[in-house]
């Protein structure tokens, strides 16, 4: 059973993570479980989900990623993606700016250069605003990735994939 929490990863290696966790500020290392492992590259600033429940927490999922507002575009903002460094970076699409809509319920008013935690794609979405580099509203964060993480895990554990 997956017992969950935020964390911002500080420094990363291929198998793990440094990581603060936003409930109570401690600094654990956490390495990557199997589905992360290889497959999603965890960069300092990032948000992530971290499974506590075990003796050697892991890494089981990245929540956002950091970026800074560049500017807005009708109902979609123009986000930049920030590495560890706080500088922008392209991504391995070439894309520079992402352009995605604020999530429901984040009623916030964007300026250039704001911090703030997003998601790219097709889904992708602005998630929160980054206060000295953690969300503004991590409980809304909770609220909306911890059951999808949950499912997911779940499936991946019925078909064996998990470990």
């Amino acid at each position: 059973r997956l017992n969950l929490e935020l964390a911002i990863a500080k420094s990363c290696s291929p198998s793990s993570c440094k990581v603060e966790l936003l409930n109570d500020s401690s600094v654990i290392e956490a390495r990557y479980s199997a589905p992360v492992q290889d497959t999603v590259k965890i960069r300092p600033r990032e948000l992530v989900a971290v499974d506590v429940s075990e003796e050697h927490p892991e890494v089981v999922y990245r929540v956002a990623r950091l970026g800074a507002v560049e500017r807005m575009e009708g109902d979609r903002v123009g986000v930049l993606r920030l590495n560890g460094a706080g500088e922008a970076m392209v991504d391995q699409h070439g894309v520079r700016v992402h352009y995605v809509p604020p999530t429901e319920g984040l009623d916030e008013t964007f300026s250039p250069g704001d911090e703030v935690f997003f998601t790219a794609g097709a889904e992708g979405e602005l998630l929160d605003v980054a206060v000295d580099g953690r969300p503004a509203q991590p409980e809304r964060l909770r609220a909306k990735f911890f059951p999808r993480i949950i499912q997911l895990y779940a499936k991946l554990g019925s078909q064996g994939n998990a470990d």
